[in-house]
């Protein structure tokens, strides 16, 4: 996230404020707060500066900032051993596995919401089967919306099928 400050002459307001590397505008805000994402930069050292102009289309541009930007985080996911041709007689199963990804990211199997430790283990319950061959798809998403995923194949030997009742 980068943001400015800007405040205009008396009698005048900030129409746009533009965020530069250089002489290329990376991003434009046109009302305040004065912040945007800077989203799939390269790791790197850039300078950085803001240009706010307005409504009289006076412009003022800020002290270069300089700004590094680390590599970003690795991100897999892995089901633990033995899921992958694996054959049940259940409805449903339990899935267990490892990932690597950044605080707070989320897993999901076969659309199941699975609980992640801090240990970077997760595990999803009561993952539903059909009858037959099943693919098994796994899903790690971070807070930036990155994912990750993997597939494997199970197959369910259960004729068990699901039934709702009314009273």
């Amino acid at each position: 996230m980068i943001g400015a400050n800007a405040t205009a002459a008396a009698g005048a307001s900030i129409t746009r404020v533009e965020f530069l590397r250089g002489t290329t505008v990376v991003g434009t805000v046109t009302a305040s707060p004065y912040t945007f994402n800077w989203a799939n930069v390269a790791a790197g050292s850039y300078s950085l500066t803001a240009r706010a102009t307005d409504s009289r289309t006076s412009k003022t541009t800020s002290a270069a900032v300089a700004i590094t930007v680390g590599a970003a985080p690795s991100l897999s996911i892995a089901a633990a051993a033995g899921l992958n041709g694996s054959t049940v007689n259940e409805a449903t199963m339990l899935v267990n596995g490892t990932i690597m990804a950044p605080p707070n990211s989320g897993v999901t199997v076969n659309g199941v919401l699975a609980t992640v430790g801090t240990d970077n283990q997760f595990s999803a319950n009561d993952v539903p089967l059909a009858a037959g061959a099943n693919t098994i798809t796994l899903v790690v998403t971070t807070q930036d919306w990155e994912t990750a995923s993997t597939r494997r194949r199970s197959r369910c030997t259960s004729s068990i099928r699901r039934t709702s009742t009314t009273s």
